[in-house]
Parts: structure tokens; C-alpha cells; sequence
């Protein structure tokens, strides 16, 4: 199944970053974007609202493209 308008991100949480300690449900994440995954120490995590962004995670979002620069955004 393809659609033009979806698009997988893939995204490293850097040091500098404000979304660090902070649970994916507090996270202004557009209604249209989903936290797929994170990738941390080399283990896969299956994210809930209560996951908490760390420091080195590699977070996987499935988002439309009219999303994408908002959820880059608040991930970055």
C-alpha cells in the first residue's frame, strides 16, 4: 500500500533537546502523526503516552505530510 502523503521520520534526540524527560502525551505532537517507535540502546521500544523521551533515543514517527515540519519541529 502506498500513499503519497504519508511519510516515516525517523529522528535523533540530541542533547540540546526540550522534549528530553518529557512524556510523549505532553508533547505538542499534531493530531495526524503517531510516535511508531524508539529505538534506545539499541533495543526497540513500543511508545505509550507515558514513554518518556531520553537522551540518544531514535524516534520513528508515522505522520502525513502536512504534518512533518510541526512534529520535526517539537522533536527537534
Amino acid at each position: 500500500m502506498e500513499d503519497e502523503n504519508l511519510v516515516i521520520l525517523n529522528l535523533e534526540i540530541t542533547q540540546k533537546n526540550k522534549a528530553i524527560g518529557k512524556k510523549i502525551a505532553a508533547l505538542n505532537i499534531p493530531n495526524d502523526a503517531v510516535v511508531t517507535a524508539i529505538f534506545r540502546n539499541k533495543k526497540a521500544v513500543i511508545p505509550k503516552g507515558s514513554t518518556l523521551i531520553e537522551y540518544g533515543d531514535r524516534i520513528v514517527v508515522t505522520t502525513l505530510k502536512k504534518a512533518q515540519s510541526k512534529v520535526v519541529k517539537v522533536l527537534s
